[in-house]
């Protein structure tokens, strides 16, 4: 599988995943500094699936019903025995085939999952060469500067305007 972690996610689970032959980006070695949008808009692009414990990222997938068959696994571990923890995200991300276009929350007793508003495969998302470009052109300026940009909804709305 194709995993992005985040930057709160325990270091010895992107040794793990790696280990077991899993492609992995972790944000600590290569995306430090991206925000939310960024980081999402990266795994979205790679098609990898969000491993993270930031509320942030289901709020921002749903709420900007923004595309996202990457699947976003959010863990609310108890911190009981943390050297316990990167075992038992191990094992629940590799005994599910299913995380593809979903938005899951992993607790110690359970497992919640349901689709996300919007999910697509970015390359059946209509664009234009142009809307493409642009997109890339803000994907990169995102990199280097996370803060700076404009919302949402105003990207989508230019993007509209230029069809």
């Amino acid at each position: 599988m194709r995993f992005l972690i985040d930057e709160n996610m325990p270091g010895t689970l992107v040794r793990l995943l790696r280990e077991r032959g899993h492609d992995v980006l972790s944000v600590k070695e290569s995306l430090r500094g991206w925000g939310d949008q960024a980081i999402l808009a990266r795994a979205q692009k790679d098609l990898r699936l969000i491993v993270t414990q930031d509320k942030d990222f289901g709020c921002l997938a749903f709420s900007a019903r923004l595309p996202a068959s990457c699947g976003i696994i959010l863990f609310r571990p108890r911190v009981s025995d943390p050297d316990q923890i990167p075992m038992r995200m191990l094992s629940v991300l590799e005994n599910r085939p299913d995380w593809e276009g979903m938005f899951a929350v992993v607790t110690e007793n359970r497992i919640r999952i349901r689709p996300l508003s919007a999910a697509v495969h970015p390359e059946n998302v209509k664009m234009t060469e142009t809307q493409r470009q642009e997109l890339d052109v803000r994907l990169d300026a995102m990199k280097e500067n996370p803060d700076k940009g404009i919302a949402w909804e105003d990207a989508k709305d230019e993007l509209r305007k230029k069809r």
